[in-house]
């Protein structure tokens, strides 16, 4: 069941790196550049604390990262560039879904390790969509942004 958990927060994790990774924007067409930028380098910040939070065990630390975390892939969310608007939305419906599961079990990863939820997750973390929308948003952020691969840690 550990393992279980830890693996839940490794794909938690994984999230928050993957979209840190998009720190700059050179052509937005859905959103201006600057707007964009400034959503993405505030993203990336807060995903930064994120990495802090997850080496405890704080649930409501973790909530209030995760709560947080939430908030700022909305943004995102609100107004991507059209290249790659899919992806963020598949993003912010799997940290919604997270959210949500995690909320359930109040922040115990020791309860959502043994819960159905966990493979749920699990499941939708290790989907094509989902490795595709990964590849896809480190794509753009090198290709477009300049920006190297960044998901293995800040």
């Amino acid at each position: 069941m550990k393992k279980r958990s830890t693996t839940l927060l490794i794909g938690a994790f994984a999230i928050t790196a993957l979209l840190g990774a998009c720190s700059d924007d050179k052509k937005s067409s859905g959103s201006t550049d600057t707007v964009y930028c400034g959503l993405i380098t505030s993203y990336k910040a807060k995903a930064n604390e994120l990495d802090s939070v997850m080496s405890g065990t704080d649930a409501a630390a973790i909530k209030a990262a995760f709560t947080t975390m939430q908030g700022e892939v909305h943004a995102l969310d609100a107004n991507p560039p059209a290249s790659i608007a899919k992806d963020v939305h598949l993003m912010t419906d799997t940290v919604d879904r997270m959210i949500a599961i995690f909320v359930k079990y109040d922040y115990d990863f020791t309860k959502l390790a043994a819960a159905p939820e966990a493979t749920e997750l699990n499941t939708l973390i290790d989907s094509a969509d989902y490795t595709t929308a990964q590849s896809n948003l480190k794509a753009y952020s090198k290709d477009v942004c300049g920006i190297p691969d960044d998901t293995t840690g800040s």
